[in-house]
């Protein structure tokens, strides 16, 4: 049996195997991606009760981070949704739109959360990630190194000019 809901319990009769209510039951509950998750059922006497999971796709999980992280005032955050998103699921930014209706694991979900909860404290996003692009490179880093900002970089390009010129 597939059912397609979020933090809902179905109790059907136990005979709703030929019960007309079953045939229609993963049609009303199926998202508007046509996708639908496995519903996990317990047999109970007179009843049958099918506890769903509830999925989160690549789409909704950007669109919630994108609002949580405008709640927290992060600047940019459809930005940052993205960034997060792909380093979670090692992937690029375009990837999260080309794969936009897959389901994202409850391992990347609680992953996803612990960053942002981090990120809403004002937490880098480059130690989040671990990782910062400078000057057309990519930088491992950490607590325990300064993130290059984008006035380094105008710094840095000013002095190469400068050593040009001597």
């Amino acid at each position: 049996m597939v059912l397609r809901a979020s933090n809902t319990i179905n109790v059907i009769p136990a005979k709703a195997g030929i019960h007309p209510v079953l045939k229609g039951l993963d049609s009303r509950l199926r998202g508007n991606d046509n996708r639908v998750c496995l519903a996990h059922f317990v047999r109970r006497s007179k009843y049958l009760v099918f506890k769903t999971k509830p999925q989160l796709t690549i789409t909704s999980a950007l669109n919630q981070t994108q609002h949580f992280l405008n709640k927290s005032q992060i600047p940019d955050a459809r930005l940052e949704a993205e960034l997060l998103l792909s380093h979670l699921l090692k992937s690029d930014r375009t990837n999260l739109y080309r794969n936009a209706s897959e389901f994202l694991s409850s391992r990347t979900k609680n992953l996803l959360k612990t960053m942002l909860e981090k990120r809403a404290r004002h937490y880098p996003l480059a130690y989040l990630t671990g990782r910062k692009e400078f000057m057309g490179l990519c930088f491992l880093v950490n607590q325990h190194v300064l993130v290059p900002r984008p006035e380094t970089e105008l710094l840095v390009e000013t002095a190469l000019e400068l050593l040009q010129k001597q």
